[in-house]
C-alpha cells in the first residue's frame, strides 16, 4: 500500500477543510467573539503548519529535524485552542483540573527537544496532546460564555475533546518503549489510522465551534430583542406615568375638596378674616411691606388650619378597618417636589432639593408620603435657625431596597425654647396627643404604613438628620 500517497491525501483534506471552516469563522467574527475566534484560527493555522512541516508528508520537506518542529506546532495549536475555549469577556476560566492538565502539557513539551529522550519524543507527544485535550474539554464546559439553549456546538466539541483524548491515550500503547515506533507521525498503518482520526475529529470540531459561534450569536440577538422590547415598556411606563402622575394631581385636588367640605367653617372663618384685612389695608395709608406682612400672616394661619386636618384625616384613614392603599410607582424626587410647594411660599425658599442623577421610581401611597414629607419640612422649619438653609435629598438604598429621603437642618440653639428636644423624641412611645409632635407621629405613621422606617440622627448637637426609608421591590433608574 502506498502510506506516503494516502498520507498526503489525508494532509490535504485536513487543510482544505481547515481553510473552508476558518472562512465560515470569519463570517461569523463579531466584536463580543473577536478573541475566541481569532485564537481559534491562529490555532487551525498552526496546526496546518505541523502537518505539512513533517518530513513524511510532503517530499518538500526532507529534514528530521523538522519532525520534533511539526510535533512542537501540533502541541502548541492545541493551547491556543484551550485559550479560545477557555476565554470569558474580561478573564479566563478558572477551573483547578483543567489548569492543572495544562500545566502538564507545558512542563512535558520541552522534553521533546532534549536529544536524551529522542526515542520518547512520540510518548511524550501523546501525553502531551491528552493533556491539552482535557484541559480543552473542561474550560469548553466551565465557560458560560459559550451556554446556551442550542448546545449541540458545545456537545459536538467536548465529544471531539474526549475521544482525542482517548485515542491519545491509546496511542501511547502503540509507541516506545510500547513498541517499536518511535515518530507520532510516520508511514505506518497505524501512523495512517492516527492521522485518520485526527482529521475527522478535527472536522467535527471545527463544526462544533462554528456552532457555538451561531449559539452565542442567536443568545445575544435574543438578549438585543428584550432590550428591545424593554425600551418599548420602559417607554409605555413613562407614559402611563404621565397618565398617573396626572390622576395624583386629581387627587390631590380632591383632597383639597374633600378638606373643604370637611372644615367648611374654619376656611369661611380665614376667609373672613382675610376680607377684614383686606378692608383695613384699603383704609389706611400703612406700606406695601406692611401689607405684605399682613397678608403672609392671614396665609400662614390657613397654611396652619390645612396641615393638622391632613394630618387628621390621614391618620383616620390609616386607622379604620385597616383599609388597604394600592401601591403606585411615582417619581421619588416628583413627590418631594409636591410636598415643598405645599409649604408656604416664604418657607419653601429655605428649602433646597438635590435632585439625584438619575430619576428614581419607588412603589408608595403618593398622597400618604407627600402629607409625611411636608410634616417632616414644617418641623425642620420650626426648630431650625432663622433663615437657614434645610437641605433635602434622595438616597438610593440598594442592600434594603429602598428609598431614604435625607432631610438636614441646623437646629436653633436658643436658651428657654418652649419645645421639646430632638432627644427626647421617642420614637417608640409617639402618640398624636403630643401636640408639636403631631406631625413626626404621622410620618412615622406612614413609613410604617409602607413597612419603612423613620429616624434620625444627631451631628454634634447641632445638624438633624432626618431620614424617611420606603421600601420598595420597584426601584427603577431612569
Amino acid at each position: 500500500m502506498d502510506y506516503g500517497t494516502n498520507l498526503n491525501s489525508m494532509v490535504y483534506a485536513y487543510a482544505g477543510q481547515l481553510i473552508a471552516f476558518t472562512i465560515c469563522q470569519l463570517l461569523l467574527l463579531r466584536s463580543d467573539n473577536r478573541t475566541q475566534v481569532i485564537l481559534w484560527i491562529c490555532a487551525s493555522i498552526v496546526s496546518a503548519i505541523s502537518l505539512l512541516s513533517a518530513p513524511h508528508v510532503l517530499t518538500i520537506f526532507t529534514s528530521q529535524d523538522l519532525q520534533i518542529w511539526a510535533a512542537f506546532l501540533s502541541l502548541l495549536g492545541g493551547a491556543i485552542r484551550y485559550g479560545a475555549l477557555g476565554r470569558q469577556p474580561g478573564r479566563f476560566v478558572r477551573d483547578r483540573w483543567a489548569n492543572i492538565w495544562f500545566l502538564v502539557a507545558i512542563a512535558g513539551t520541552p522534553l521533546a527537544f532534549l536529544d536524551i529522550l529522542l526515542d520518547y519524543r512520540g510518548l511524550i507527544t501523546s501525553v502531551v496532546g491528552m493533556s491539552i485535550s482535557l484541559a480543552c474539554l473542561l474550560v469548553a464546559k466551565r465557560n458560560r460564555y459559550w451556554v446556551s439553549h442550542d448546545q449541540l456546538g458545545l456537545k459536538l466539541v467536548v465529544i471531539g475533546m474526549a475521544v482525542s483524548a482517548m485515542l491519545l491515550a491509546l496511542r501511547i500503547l502503540t509507541v516506545y518503549p510500547f513498541s517499536l515506533e518511535k515518530e507520532f507521525v510516520g508511514t505506518s498503518a497505524i501512523s495512517m489510522l492516527a492521522l485518520g482520526a485526527l482529521v475527522g475529529i478535527s472536522f467535527f470540531l471545527q463544526i462544533g465551534f462554528t456552532g457555538m459561534l451561531v449559539a452565542r450569536q442567536a443568545k445575544v440577538a435574543k438578549f438585543a430583542a428584550r432590550r428591545k422590547v424593554r425600551a418599548w415598556q420602559r417607554s409605555a411606563y413613562l407614559t402611563d406615568q404621565a397618565h398617573k402622575l396626572r390622576n395624583v394631581a386629581e387627587q390631590r385636588l380632591d383632597f383639597i375638596q374633600l378638606l373643604t367640605h370637611e372644615v367648611r367653617q374654619p376656611i369661611n372663618n380665614a376667609q373672613a378674616s382675610l376680607q377684614s384685612i383686606s378692608t383695613a389695608l384699603d383704609a389706611t395709608s400703612a406700606s406695601s411691606k406692611d401689607a405684605e406682612h399682613a397678608l403672609g400672616r392671614a396665609i400662614s394661619s390657613l397654611d396652619d388650619i390645612t396641615l393638622p386636618l391632613s394630618n387628621i384625616i390621614l391618620i383616620g384613614t390609616l386607622t379604620a378597618d385597616n383599609q388597604k392603599w394600592d401601591l403606585k410607582p411615582v417619581d421619588a424626587f416628583e413627590v418631594l417636589e409636591m410636598a415643598r410647594l405645599d409649604c408656604s411660599f416664604a418657607n419653601r425658599k429655605r428649602i433646597f432639593l438635590t435632585q439625584p442623577e438619575h430619576s428614581v421610581f419607588i412603589e408608595c401611597v403618593p398622597i400618604f408620603l407627600r402629607i409625611a414629607l411636608h410634616n417632616l419640612f414644617d418641623y425642620a422649619l420650626l426648630w431650625s435657625e432663622i433663615n437657614s438653609d434645610i437641605n433635602v435629598s434622595i438616597e438610593v438604598d440598594e442592600v434594603h431596597l429602598g428609598v431614604s429621603f435625607s432631610i438636614i437642618y441646623k437646629q436653633i440653639k436658643q436658651k428657654g425654647f418652649s419645645s421639646i428636644s430632638i432627644d427626647e423624641i421617642n420614637f417608640n412611645d409617639l402618640v398624636p396627643s403630643q401636640e408639636q409632635n403631631l406631625g413626626i407621629f404621622v410620618a412615622k405613621k406612614v413609613s410604617k404604613y409602607h413597612g419603612g422606617l423613620l429616624s434620625f440622627e444627631d451631628f454634634n448637637n447641632l445638624n438633624i438628620e432626618f431620614k424617611l426609608f420606603i421600601p420598595s421591590i420597584l426601584v427603577t433608574y431612569l
